[in-house]
């Protein structure tokens, strides 16, 4: 048998925007593309931590500007979450306002890596703004939702031997 892997707290930075140099600003709906101080494609923050055996996942908008390295910190997050042997994830949005397709495909390949190993995740302290889009995009369906980090550990009950 192995030994119990035990992650420490993790930080990473993803892609959050494709808006660049000649394409606006902004958003449909009239929401701003996050975008760093310089102007260049904002990244997502992404920083982990445990509660009761289940990863909890928190995005915030990072206002950093996209570097090569971002595609190894997605790949980073990717590898904790498939080794780990408690395959509960919560993934925290709620400082999120607004989501861009690049973000969104970014949950969608999360929650695949999660189905594959059998697991589950909960996505909370979603928008209304960001529900609507998803909901628009016939999406809503693939993010299994909570209000808060309680109600979704309640949606996560322990793994059965």
């Amino acid at each position: 048998m192995g030994r119990a892997f035990k992650p420490a707290p993790f930080s990473c930075n993803i892609l959050g925007s494709r808006a660049g140099p000649g394409r606006p600003g902004r958003g449909t709906g009239g929401h701003p593309h996050r975008m760093s101080p310089e102007g260049s494609p904002a990244m997502l923050n992404c920083t982990t931590h445990e509660v009761g055996g289940i990863l909890v996942i928190t995005l915030e908008d990072a206002g950093q500007s996209v570097d090569d390295r971002q595609s190894s910190h997605r790949e980073t997050l990717y590898k904790l979450v498939q080794s780990r042997q408690d395959s509960r994830f919560a993934v925290d949005l709620s400082s999120l306002d607004y989501i861009t397709s690049a973000d969104i495909g970014f949950l969608i390949s999360l929650r695949r890596r999660v189905d594959a190993m059998k697991g589950k995740v909960i996505f909370f302290g979603i928008s209304a703004y960001i529900r609507d889009t998803l909901a628009t995009m016939r999406l809503l369906p693939l993010f299994p939702l909570a209000d808060d980090l309680d109600a979704a550990i309640e949606q996560l009950p322990p793994n059965l031997p």
